[in-house]
């Protein structure tokens, strides 16, 4: 036990290496470069070099070179070799890799992070393993453990806290493997809590293997009645029935049984790959019980739901042929305004169809006259960064019909463009005047100010809520005085001349409003109630 842990306090040992080359990298690319890329290069190299240095401490530890990239975000070491030391239990262990690559996304993006971790070459020697692993190895046909490429990519985004981590891997002339988790909140609630530390809901979990020659290994272990395309299937069922789940006839038992049937007739027939999944989870995911399910391990069965297939489910959705020939062929008659939203998204992903992104940004103009919120969020999420400019004009049309979600976007993209810019875009919508038929109150007026202020309800106008809040603020409103205020922060990093087209704009308006504040004789009505 006592050298258990230990090997498991070398993996820690490694685990916190990796996350710190991942840390150096988002800490210093988040400062700008002015230049002096081969500085913070350099400046990272010696980051990396401490940390090894600090790792040492646990384990022997050699390398050929690390190879910081601040401008690409990522860093690179090649040629590692760890030698855990006799304190460990396991001599003559020796762990290389040809490679290691971290790389970070965008560090400007505030509301997401992103980091994939690569590695390349992981020759694991037998003897780092427990005698009983080894013989389990050496059975299976495995002599020395070796993979090619292994990636963790781990996407959170802080405003749901939702994680999404996809790992793949290879062991080399044996199997490839892909798992992916996706978990709509996480979250620590407890770091002293060793029983329950963290939140984590999850939604979807996906398990696939691959065959690469563990097939031919394997079977011949097999006994015959497990080998047999027509019962083998049952009779592996049967086994697990009896033994696993003691009888157990509940209708999540019977859906996984019937699943592993099914999939293993169907394996040896074709034995390329199993998938092995979660079966439908409640909206918004179910919270994991790690304390619950290590108590009662049917508990995490009856919640999970798992099923086995031959396909994975995480495989593109293929677009249907038809449906594309029809909007190739400009006669999307016979489609729903739904499946001409799919068939677009899909266009401009490249997902179960080569990425078209003209023919999916025409497909979702043109039912963007129908006030679809869908087509027109779609439009702004494909423009969002490589023209955001573009993105702020649907992201208007979207708060005009109510979408909650374009506020936000207006906003994060309003960080993108220059304040000029934005007022350039908003000016599309002319100033929406006091007429007779308008109501005159002081909630009407902080309503209508609120609205454009926002964007939604109309398109955001930045001048048109100035317009309202000057009418609310001299009827006694405090919101309207409020938004006024907003307005004014605005503009106050603007330089001379720009701030000077901003200070005409806001004259004219306060002309407009005084105009009409005498013409509608606003002051009586207000006073009359």
């Amino acid at each position: 036990m006592e050298n258990t842990n230990k090997f498991k306090g070398f993996l820690l040992s490694l685990a916190c290496l990796f996350c710190f080359f991942g840390f150096t990298i988002s800490e210093t690319k988040a400062e700008p470069s002015f230049n002096t890329n081969n500085l913070l290069n350099k400046f990272v190299a010696r980051l990396v070099t401490v940390a090894v240095a600090a790792a040492r401490s646990q384990v022997e530890i050699q390398y050929q070179a690390i190879v910081p990239n601040v401008s690409l975000g990522q860093i690179s070491i090649d040629g590692l070799v760890f030698t855990p030391g006799p304190d460990f239990g396991v001599n003559g262990c020796t762990i290389s890799l040809g490679r290691v690559l971290v790389q970070y996304g965008d560090p400007n993006t505030l509301d997401a992070d992103n980091i994939s971790t690569s590695i390349y070459d992981l020759n694991v020697s037998p003897l780092c393993l427990p005698f009983e692993q080894r013989g389990m190895l050496a059975i299976a046909g495995v002599e020395e453990i070796i993979v090619p490429h292994a990636t963790i990519d781990i996407d959170y985004v802080f405003p749901s806290a939702s994680l999404e981590i996809f790992i793949s891997g290879a062991l080399k002339d044996f199997s490839e493997f892909d798992l992916y988790l996706n978990a709509p909140y996480v979250s620590f609630i407890d770091v002293n809590n060793d029983e329950q530390p963290l939140v984590f809901r999850l939604s979807k979990a996906e398990l696939t293997v691959r065959d690469d020659g563990a097939w031919q290994a394997l079977s011949r272990q097999i006994p015959s009645d497990f080998n047999d395309p027509i019962s083998a299937g049952m009779n592996i069922s049967n086994l697990l029935e009896e033994n696993v789940f003691g009888g157990d006839t509940s209708d999540e038992v019977g859906e996984f049984l019937a699943s592993v049937e099914r999939t293993w007739n169907s394996f040896l027939k074709n034995p390329q790959q199993i998938t092995l999944e979660t079966g439908i989870l409640p909206s918004g995911g179910i919270n994991i019980n790690f304390v619950e399910y290590d108590l009662d391990p049917f508990k995490a069965f009856t919640d999970l739901r798992p099923t086995v297939s031959t396909k994975s489910l995480l495989s593109t959705s293929l677009v249907e042929q038809s449906a594309l020939r029809q909007i190739l062929e400009n006669k999307p008659e016979g489609l729903s305004n739904g499946e001409k939203i799919e068939i677009a998204i899909a266009l401009l992903k490249g997902d179960g169809v080569p990425s078209n992104g003209q023919l999916g940004v025409r497909i979702l103009e043109d039912l963007i006259d129908n006030n679809m919120p869908d087509a027109i969020s779609a439009l702004v999420n494909y423009y969002f960064d490589q023209a955001p400019q573009k993105a702020y004009f649907y992201a208007m049309s979207l708060g005009k019909t109510n979408e909650l979600s374009s506020t936000s976007l207006l906003d994060q993209l309003e960080v993108k463009i220059p304040f000029d810019e934005v007022l350039e875009l908003q000016s599309r919508n002319p100033i929406k005047r006091l007429n007779s038929g308008s109501s005159i109150s002081s909630a009407y007026f902080v309503e209508k100010a609120k609205s454009y202020y926002r964007g939604l309800g109309v398109e955001r106008s930045y001048l048109n809520s100035y317009y309202w809040a000057s009418l609310a603020s001299a009827s006694g409103a405090r919101q309207g005085e409020m938004i006024l205020s907003n307005l004014h922060n605005l503009a106050r990093n603007l330089d001379k001349r720009k701030s000077k087209i901003w200070l005409d704009d806001i004259a004219e308006i306060e002309a407009m409003t005084l105009e009409d504040w005498l013409k509608f004789n606003v002051a009586k009505k207000i006073s009359e109630g």
